[in-house]
C-alpha cells in the first residue's frame, strides 16, 4: 500500500505544480493588463485557445511546427511556462510509467503469494488426510484387538461357568 500511496502523492504534487504554473501565468497576465503594460497585447487565454485550435490540424503534419506556433502565440513568458510544463509532463510520464510497473510487480508478487498459499493449503490438506487415514486404521486395529480380547474373555468366562456347573 505504501508504493501506491507514493504514486498518489507524486501525482498530486505534479498536478499542483502544473496548476500553480497556470495560475501564475493567469495572474501575471491580469496584473499586466491592470498596470496598462499589456494594453497593446491581446488576451493570452484567447491566444492560447486560437493557437491550440490552429495547431490541432497541423499536429498531423509535424509536432515541431505546431510547437513553434504555440510558442510564438504565447510569447516569451509563456515559453518559459511551456518549457516547465513540458519538463513536468516528461516527469509525470516517467513517474506513471515507473508506478505502473511497480503496481504490476506488486500484483504479480501478490499472485505468487496466493499461489504459494494455495499450494501450502493443498499440502496441509493432504497431510491431514493422511493423518486421518492412519488414525482410522489404528482405531480399526485397536477395535479389532479389543473385540478379540472380549471374545476370548467371554469364551473363558463361559468355560469357567460350565466348569463351575459341572
Amino acid at each position: 500500500m505504501g508504493k501506491f500511496g507514493r504514486l498518489l502523492l507524486s501525482s498530486a504534487v505534479l498536478g499542483i505544480t502544473a496548476a500553480t504554473a497556470y495560475y501564475y501565468m493567469e495572474e501575471s497576465a491580469k496584473a499586466k493588463k491592470e498596470a496598462g503594460e499589456g494594453a497593446a497585447e491581446p488576451d493570452t487565454t484567447e491566444m492560447l485557445k486560437t493557437a491550440a485550435n490552429r495547431t490541432y490540424t497541423t499536429i498531423k503534419n509535424g509536432t515541431a511546427e505546431a510547437y513553434s506556433k504555440v510558442k510564438e502565440a504565447i510569447g516569451p513568458q509563456g515559453e518559459e511556462v511551456l518549457d516547465v510544463v513540458e519538463e513536468t509532463a516528461g516527469k509525470v510520464k516517467d513517474v506513471f510509467t515507473d508506478s505502473a510497473s511497480k503496481v504490476k510487480e506488486i500484483l504479480e508478487e501478490g499472485e505468487e503469494e496466493i499461489a504459494e498459499d494455495l499450494a501450502e493449503d493443498e499440502a496441509i490438506k493432504e497431510a491431514v488426510a493422511e493423518d486421518l487415514a492412519e488414525a482410522k486404521e489404528e482405531k480399526v486395529e485397536e477395535l479389532a484387538e479389543a473385540k478379540e480380547e472380549k471374545a476370548e474373555e467371554a469364551a473363558e468366562a463361559k468355560e469357567d461357568s460350565e466348569k463351575a456347573e459341572a
